[in-house]
């Protein structure tokens, strides 16, 4: 085995050399898959779901499912049909489009989710390459996307009443990390400082984020490589002519364009913040490489008629699709700081930033090769803490996502350089005469060791943030397909019925693509819907009429095709009667499921339905 090592040594060697950013994508969407995995299966007419992505789930799958069972085009949000949809709906329509073409849901889900996140790391890893000229800056830049600089691993010292020397007992303090099963912090719903939104969890509860973010870096990479020339020469040098893939006339090279043209043009139906982020970074980078044309050749024409292209389609989708708010966006300064002074935002940052807060401040004004990269992505992080762009404020998050990508590309490129550089000094010391060898190897070893640090200190709060999701409980749901009321309503309502109900998550309709009338509260409200409004129409709907002429007209303007009463007390609050109502004193219902759902089918008491 040896000798074959030896023998074959250099071809493994050259070929790893030859395709690093191959084994980096490798690398990347096999721990994406893993990951995703994890947290959602379906098979044998069951699902799998982790018991941190049940609530964000309970959204998703109604939207998966109204274009896999359902009739859903033009696109509603299937948690309140009638107007158009203002959710980015295209991620969850591509799964339910896979599902309906005969696909495992769980494999078509879970593969269009590692492809998005595996696409997010591997793209933090070439960019940090291309800034910073060095593989292993790259593979830093891969390892800090799947951890976060907080604080939270303090939090977990201070809970666990652990000192300093204690966090040299691996022993236990392996077994304290890696047996938990719940978020050391989960702001702001635990009230504690440092927010749910820096963990691997956003990623495997918002499926489409990770796809977002990765194609925003992967069409803005030819904007990068024009920025950072990947050539050995000074990053500031001019160059007499600049050789893009905009330049080439292969048919890859016009199928990668058209497809980045596609994806700016889609990018609203994909994701509204990733639009903003991408048509930001684009204008951003193409208005600052003006102001240094001197630094740098021109940016060519092609390229500019390309992305003018498209970001012209990206406005024209964004109109056409994501309907105008005149209340969005609104000052709103502080993001989730409970104190929103100066010192309360600076505090705040600390304890979710982390050593990134300090590698930002001080790279901003530090004369290093991501100090630019910096500048570019400070006006998203500002933005994101003075202005609200959504209903809730937690959805601000996005922004500071990408933000903290760029501080974690940066804090890799300027742990490789030390470490580089403290390799170089220790082979110069080692090559030096006795007494010099003695003091520059010791530096040598203590400016690994600083570094080590740095890295451990980066990586740790990631680490102790992972395993509540390798631990996570996993719940067993029935599918569709194993639910009498599911079965008895695909078969028997049409695609689009609006369907009247007593409980939300997971209803038997939505797992059939049929429509709620309303969801349990939050989700419509987050996205701008005007819920109240039509929550207070329930005591209404489920009361009582003069007769049954006037009980039609009132479903009938609803749109409402099916009432389904759960087993159980429902959802619907003390204001709202089910038992004492029009339809339990006077109909019968069309049909009692095995499982005890009541339904109602408004067609069969109202002919002109």
């Amino acid at each position: 085995m040896w000798q074959f090592w030896l023998k074959f040594k250099p071809d493994f060697q050259a070929l790893w050399l030859k395709h690093t950013d191959f084994w980096a994508g490798i690398l990347s969407l096999g721990i994406a898959w893993w990951l995703m995995s994890l947290t959602f299966a379906s098979s044998s007419g069951e699902l799998m779901i982790a018991s941190k992505a049940w609530s964000d789930f309970g959204a998703h799958l109604p939207l998966i499912r109204s274009f896999t069972l359902g009739a859903n085009w033009p696109p509603e949000y299937p948690l309140f049909p009638g107007e158009p949809i203002r959710y980015h709906f295209l991620f969850y329509a591509l799964v339910g489009w896979g599902e309906k073409l005969g696909l495992n849901l769980g494999l078509v889900f879970n593969g269009l989710s590692a492809l998005g996140f595996g696409l997010m790391i591997w793209m933090m890893y070439r960019v940090a390459r291309l800034i910073f000229k060095s593989k292993l800056a790259g593979f830093l830049a891969l390892w800090f996307g799947l951890m976060n600089s907080s604080l939270s691993a303090w939090v977990l010292a201070e809970k666990q009443g652990l000192s300093w020397w204690h966090w040299l007992d691996w022993p236990q303090l392996w077994q304290i990390v890696s047996q938990a099963q719940h978020f050391v912090c989960f702001g702001p719903w635990d009230g504690q400082k440092i927010s749910a939104f820096w963990t691997l969890n956003v990623f495997t509860n918002q499926r489409h984020l990770g796809l977002s973010l990765g194609l925003v870096w992967w069409v803005i990479w030819p904007l990068l490589q024009w920025w950072w020339p990947n050539s050995a020469t000074s990053q500031f040098q001019s160059q007499p002519k600049l050789k893009t893939s905009a330049s080439k006339t292969s048919p890859l090279s016009f199928l990668s364009w058209g497809l980045r043209v596609l994806v700016l043009a889609v990018f609203p139906l994909l994701h509204q913040a990733g639009a903003v982020l991408v048509s930001g970074l684009i204008v951003g980078l193409i208005s600052l490489g003006w102001l240094q044309s001197k630094l740098r050749p021109g940016l060519s024409r092609q390229l500019l008629a390309i992305y003018s292209l498209g970001l012209a389609l990206l406005g024209l989708v964004m109109i056409q699709f994501v309907p105008a708010s005149q209340t969005l966006p609104a000052w709103s300064p502080g993001f989730l700081a409970t104190n929103q002074t100066f010192l309360g935002l600076l505090d705040f940052w600390w304890w979710n930033l982390g050593l990134g807060l300090l590698i930002w401040l001080i790279g901003l004004f530090w004369p290093t090769p991501g100090r630019r990269i910096l500048w570019l992505v400070t006006p998203i992080f500002i933005a994101a803490n003075l202005w609200r762009f959504s209903p809730d404020m937690i959805n601000n998050h996005k922004f500071v996502n990408l933000f903290s990508q760029v501080v974690a590309m940066v804090a890799a490129g300027w742990l490789a350089i030390w470490w580089q550089r403290v390799y170089q000094f220790g082979r110069l010391a080692a090559a030096q005469p006795v007494p010099r060898r003695w003091l520059g190897l010791p530096l040598s070893a203590a400016g690994l060791a600083l570094g080590s640090l740095v890295w451990w200190g980066w990586s740790l709060s990631g680490l102790v943030d992972f395993f509540p999701i390798l631990n996570d409980q996993r719940y067993v749901m029935t599918d569709w397909s194993n639910q009498s009321a599911s079965v008895w309503l695909e078969a028997n309502t049409p695609p689009k019925t609006v369907v009247l109900s007593t409980t939300y998550l997971y209803h038997p309709a939505s797992l059939v693509g049929r429509k709620l009338f309303l969801d349990y509260g939050y989700f419509a409200w987050s996205l701008g819907y005007q819920d109240s409004e039509r929550r207070a129409l329930l005591p209404r709907l489920f009361g009582q009429f003069p007769d049954l002429k006037s009980w039609c007209q009132a479903l009938q303007r609803q749109n409402i095709g099916a009432v389904v009463i759960s087993p159980g007390d429902g959802e619907l609050g003390k204001s709202v009667s089910i038992t004492t109502g029009f339809m339990a004193k006077y109909l019968e219902p069309t049909v009692v499921t095995t499982d005890d759902y009541q339904i109602y089918q408004i067609s069969q008491y109202c002919p002109n339905f």
